[in-house]
């Protein structure tokens, strides 16, 4: 199964290798303020941003507020714990709720879209920890008019674009941002965006994501924050205003040393390894026989530990297009997943993904740090240690 899902990626796999330089979003992502909220549905205090029906989008910020309100704040608020994609600030909305109960955001364009245009459309999503559903899917509308509903306990009925995330998974993540993205051929005229749920409960793939942290009172809800939304036309310049001049944010992670927890100190869920020492022939997903003492320790800490449930993460560095970098990284990822299945290692203990570029953890500026960011890692999913 894990092979045809991999073919499908490689297959199936449509962003797009070039991207403007314009976003053509302004105040994408959320940082500039008419207010600093200090209670909730304060929307209205991020700059530039619209709601399109009677629903009351929230806006968090960790901004100055003499009427300090903890339940508005960054990262900790009323729905949970979350940092800022980048900056102090994001929104949240209802994507699901009783009664088909919806919220949107809207904004006008910089300038009208290009008929015939290609645009690439992406936004950051995290699910709130109080959120006791989660959906597969969202939606993104595009008008050449202003939309206004006065309704407010009805879904939002507009043409729209179904928007999910590379997996095609429901939207779960709470401890972290999930990018979303979108290929769009413009009709012409296009002004404004709308961003949320169209379809209404029935319609709605849901599943259940009942945690310690879920809200009783919002028991069947799926609440998720929102940062850090771009609208670009493709050009041959192969840079977003989405991402630091065509390059995403380095993420700020720390990792455990595989040999400390071989030796020393059991891992625990949520702790994060580079596979150290991992190498592969150039441009190819062939491991090399000078990786195989670290696979061989990766091995034996799965057998000391035999409840541990492991995801592996290929990187890359941002040389090549973002399609051919996220079928590399995948494949090296599945390199090491089939490594250990050869070693008769559930495959029920296994994971893996590929994010290409879109995680780096130093500058791709200097040859020394892309040959850091082309790396394998792997995060301990699930255990029991006794």
């Amino acid at each position: 199964m894990r092979f045809i899902i991999f073919l499908s990626i490689i297959i199936g796999y449509c962003l797009p290798t070039f991207l403007s330089a314009q976003n053509l979003i302004q105040n994408s992502s959320f940082e500039a303020q008419k207010c600093c909220p200090d209670g909730y549905s304060q929307f209205h205090c991020t700059d530039n941003w619209l709601q399109p029906t009677r629903g009351t989008s929230d806006y968090y910020s960790n901004c100055e507020n003499r009427f300090y309100n903890p339940e508005v704040k960054v990262p900790d608020n009323f729905f949970g714990s979350q940092n800022a994609y980048e900056g102090i600030s994001y929104v949240g909305i209802y994507t699901f709720y009783k009664d088909s109960y919806r919220e949107y955001i809207e904004i006008k364009l910089d300038e009208p879209m290009t008929k015939n245009q290609q645009y690439g459309f992406s936004i950051q999503v995290s699910l709130a920890d109080k959120a006791s559903i989660a959906i597969q899917s969202l939606g993104v509308a595009f008008s050449d008019t202003l939309v206004r509903q006065q309704d407010l306990f009805f879904t939002l009925r507009l043409p729209h674009e179904k928007i999910e995330n590379a997996t095609k998974t429901h939207l779960v993540n709470k401890e972290d941002w999930t990018e979303l993205y979108l290929d769009y051929t413009a009709k012409g005229g296009e002004q404004y965006v709308i961003f949320g749920n169209f379809l209404d409960n029935s319609e709605t793939d849901t599943v259940a994501v009942v945690t310690q942290q879920s809200s009783k009172s919002d028991r069947f809800s799926a609440y998720y924050y929102l940062d850090n939304v771009c609208l670009a036309s493709w050009k041959s310049d192969n840079t977003c205003a989405c991402f630091n001049n065509g390059e995403p944010p380095i993420i700020k992670q720390k990792f455990v040393e595989l040999e400390k927890v071989i030796q020393e100190t059991p891992p625990k869920v949520g702790d994060k390894f580079i596979l150290k020492n991992i190498y592969f022939e150039t441009a190819k997903a062939t491991l090399l026989p000078t990786s195989n003492a670290t696979l061989d320790s990766l091995y034996q800490l799965l057998i000391k530990y035999p409840t541990m449930q492991i995801k592996i993460s290929g990187h890359t560095d941002s040389k090549g297009s973002h399609k051919y970098n996220l079928v590399l990284s995948e494949s090296r990822a599945l390199a090491v997943y089939s490594y250990l299945v050869e070693q008769n290692v559930s495959t029920e203990r296994l994971d893996f993904i590929g994010f290409g570029k879109m995680r780096p953890i130093v500058t791709n500026e200097t040859p020394e740090g892309r040959q850091r960011n082309r790396r394998v890692e792997f995060e301990v999913i699930k255990i029991s240690v006794e």
